[in-house]
């Protein structure tokens, strides 16, 4: 992850599920190749649900290890943050031409790749859908 200013933030995890076109779930509990991680954050499960008339429904779950866990990443600006990802996933879904959306994995690891790679260092070699 990065902000504004350039600085980065490493962050690593895993994917624990990937539903193409339904949900994605990961963690920050496991790092590289399923080795626990020192201090575990959060589990996040971001949900998309046809709302009908085109649209989709984009609904993210937090899961928190501790109520101080909670409370640090809601001081961190996590509903802000949160919002301005949902924001870019509705740009980047817009962006994605009718042959990407026809091919419901290859969009799964479209989305991995440019829009979760803030969590994952590497999607393309953790994100089930990429084949990899």
């Amino acid at each position: 992850m990065a902000d504004e200013q350039g600085n980065k933030y490493p962050d690593s995890g895993q994917y624990l599920e990937v539903v193409p076109n339904k949900r994605l779930v990961f963690t920050d509990a496991f790092v590289g190749d399923w080795q626990p991680s020192e201090k575990p954050f959060l589990t996040a499960t971001p949900l998309f649900e046809d709302a009908s008339d085109g649209k989709t429904r984009y609904t993210a779950v937090a899961r928190h290890w501790t109520v101080e866990d909670t409370e640090n990443h809601k001081k961190m600006g996590f509903h802000e943050g949160w919002g301005i990802c949902a924001r870019q996933l509705e740009a980047l879904a817009a962006s994605l031409d009718g042959r990407a959306l026809r091919r419901p994995a290859k969009a799964t690891a479209v989305l991995c790749k440019r829009f979760l790679g803030w969590m994952i260092p590497n999607p393309a070699t953790s994100c089930p859908a990429s084949g990899r």
